[in-house]
C-alpha cells in the first residue's frame, strides 16, 4: 500500500480508540458490533475499522493480524502503530522521510501532490488530520519499516576474524619508497622486527633493506 482510502471524522478520538484496543481482549473479528461494545457506538466511529485495514492491523474481513496482537504488547504498542503509519503511507514517506513530524496542513500539501487528482480536497484534509492524530501516538524513534539491525558478534565470530601484523605494511611502505618491484617484493614479505630492521623468522634470511644498502 502507497497511500490510504480511510480516515476518521473524529481525530481527536484516535487515542481514545487505540487505548480501548490495548484494554480489550482481541475479537475473532474486529466489527462494528465489537467497537460499540468498546463505547464507541457513533456512527462516526465506524470510520476508524477502515484505518485498522490500512494500518494491517486487521484484514479486509476484520481478522485480527499479527500486528494487532503485537499492539497489545504495551512495551511495543507505539513503535508497532507506527511501523502501520509507514507502511499505509509510505509514498508520503518516500518524498518526506520525517512526515511524522509534518503538521496536518504541511501533509495535506504533500497528499494533494501524491493523490494526484483522486481524491477531493476536502477527502484530503481528512486523511492529513487523521494522519497527524495517529503519529501523536506512535513512536518513531525506532528502525524504518524494513530495516534490519546489525546481528551481534559472537566470540566464535571474532575467533575467525584475522589478526594482521603491522610489520607487513612497514615493510611494504620501505619496499614502495625504494622504488622496488612492489608486485614481486609483496609476494615475500615477512614480519620485520622494527627496532633490528631484520626479519623476525629465524629461518628466514631476509633482510632489511637499510643493511643491503
Amino acid at each position: 500500500m502507497g497511500l490510504p482510502d480511510s480516515y476518521t471524522l473524529k481525530p481527536g478520538a484516535i487515542p481514545d480508540y487505540f487505548d480501548a484496543i490495548k484494554n480489550a481482549q482481541a475479537p475473532d473479528r474486529f466489527s462494528t458490533r465489537f467497537l460499540e461494545g468498546l463505547g464507541f457506538k457513533s456512527t462516526n466511529d465506524r470510520l476508524i475499522i477502515g484505518v485498522l485495514k490500512d494500518l494491517g492491523f486487521i484484514d479486509s474481513d476484520g481478522k485480527p493480524s499479527q500486528r494487532y496482537f503485537r499492539y497489545l504488547d504495551r512495551e511495543q504498542s507505539a513503535r508497532v502503530l507506527a511501523e502501520g503509519i509507514r507502511e499505509a503511507f509510505s509514498q508520503l514517506f518516500e518524498v518526506r522521510v520525517n512526515a511524522h513530524e509534518l503538521g496536518a496542513e504541511d501533509v495535506k500539501n504533500k497528499l494533494r501532490t501524491l493523490y494526484a487528482g483522486k481524491k477531493t480536497d476536502l477527502t484530503i484534509g481528512r486523511v492529513a488530520n487523521t494522519f497527524a492524530a495517529l503519529c501523536q501516538i506512535a513512536d518513531f524513534s525506532g528502525p524504518s519499516f524494513g530495516d534490519e539491525t546489525a546481528a551481534p558478534v559472537s566470540p566464535a565470530d571474532l575467533e575467525t576474524v584475522p589478526v594482521i601484523d603491522v610489520n607487513y605494511f612497514c615493510r611494504l611502505a620501505t619496499i614502495i619508497l625504494a622504488g622496488s618491484n612492489v608486485a614481486e617484493d609483496a609476494t615475500h614479505l615477512r614480519p620485520v622486527d622494527l627496532t633490528t630492521g631484520r626479519c623476525r623468522r629465524s629461518s628466514c634470511s631476509w633482510s632489511s633493506l637499510s643493511s643491503s644498502q
